[in-house]
């Protein structure tokens, strides 16, 4: 199926693909990077963003992780620029110098494949400077002294080699994010292998985790998956593994 046919059109799509082919063998033609949204449905019940577009209008900090916004999303783009415009904190991380870097607060280029070490960074410095959310962490989160204890192998100075990136700007980024809620992730991964994305995705859903930014309005996590109706076509059942 198409990620620019409409809900409708794909819904019958599938439903013949089931019904008369007797297949489950049916999919999206855009869906090419399944691994952005899979730890989505793994650690927290639902592959797909977590909150709508224009809240980000109200996000008091954005991080943007490996998206060229702009050309690929250029919707999205409009209610980032807007929040940047009335006072809110951008975050990139990104090798390219993209349209979207030019308004960013903080523009980290990490060496090529470090993406998931700079943000194992940045989680070791929120939990060494008790910024992450303790109420939200206690109520809502499991699993959290596994992963306090895994932060250990992400010593700052072994991260400032890996990445490229100054141990001060590190800190000044997971200030940023973990001071000014609330705080939205939008990631396309675009620069990574995919053998890498999947554990950067859970790096990334365990810093909104951390910092209690799931489940408050203009916060969450947004996957720029490529097609433009792919979250739809796969709401109403285009996928092999997945009914409407």
């Amino acid at each position: 199926t198409s990620p620019r046919s409409t809900n409708e059109d794909n819904y019958v799509a599938q439903k013949f693909a089931r019904t008369v082919m007797q297949t489950n063998n049916v999919d999206t033609s855009s869906n090419v990077r399944p691994e952005l949204v899979s730890p989505l449905q793994e650690m927290l019940g639902y592959p797909a963003a977590t909150n709508s577009i224009w809240e980000l209008e109200k996000s008091s900090c954005l991080l943007v992780v490996s998206s060229n916004m702009t050309e690929e999303h250029n919707v999205l783009a409009i209610p980032i620029k807007e929040a940047v415009k009335n006072g809110s904190s951008l975050l990139v991380i990104d090798q390219r110098e993209t349209e979207i870097t030019r308004h960013a607060t903080v523009w980290l280029r990490p060496k090529p494949e470090s993406e998931s070490t700079l943000i194992g960074g940045i989680l070791r410095v929120i939990l060494d400077e008790t910024l992450e959310d303790h109420d939200f962490i206690s109520n809502q989160c499991d699993h959290y002294v596994e992963f306090k204890n895994s932060l250990s192998a992400f010593d700052l100075v072994k991260v400032e080699q890996i990445t490229g990136i100054p141990k001060k700007d590190i800190q000044k980024a997971a200030r940023l994010f973990a001071k000014n809620k609330p705080s939205a992730i939008l990631y396309a991964l675009e620069t990574l292998p995919e053998s890498q994305r999947e554990d950067c995705v859970k790096a990334l859903i365990n810093l909104s985790l951390i910092t209690g930014n799931v489940g408050i309005e203009s916060s969450g996590l947004y996957p720029l998956i490529p097609g433009a109706n792919e979250q739809g076509a796969k709401d109403v059942g285009c996928s092999p593994s997945h009914l409407p």
